[in-house]
């Protein structure tokens, strides 16, 4: 299966699909991404791969993405409030998940739940 990506580019100020008309990703052998658009380049932005599922609104769960975990079954339970870094942190079925936002164009998100 093809993993779906975005990278964010600080200098740019905004997330960069693979099929943008106006940016181009472009992932090297060694790891590193830039986004160029004409020739202005932007080198070693994070680059986000899709979790391949969607929280309870429909939007596309990805890496870096703020998320709101809330409990479906325990009462006990308490809401959390975590950044994703791989899948293992949205398997879990006992909680409805929301996307707030991500780490690179909402910080303000985490601050306000500290």
């Amino acid at each position: 299966m093809i993993k779906k990506f975005r990278a964010y580019s600080r200098k740019f100020g905004k997330i960069i699909y693979p099929d943008d008309p106006v940016y181009k990703i472009d992932i090297s052998g060694d790891g590193f991404t830039t986004i160029w658009k004409d020739t202005v380049d932007d080198e070693g932005v994070p680059l986000m791969i899709s979790m391949d599922t969607k929280d309870k609104n429909g939007n596309e769960i990805w890496e870096g993405d703020i998320i709101k975990l809330v409990p479906i079954f325990s009462k006990n339970a308490m809401t959390r409030i975590i950044v994703v870094k791989n899948f293992t942190d949205i398997q879990s079925f006992e909680y409805e998940i929301e996307v707030l936002g991500n780490i690179y164009e909402n910080p303000e998100v985490l601050q306000n739940w500290e």
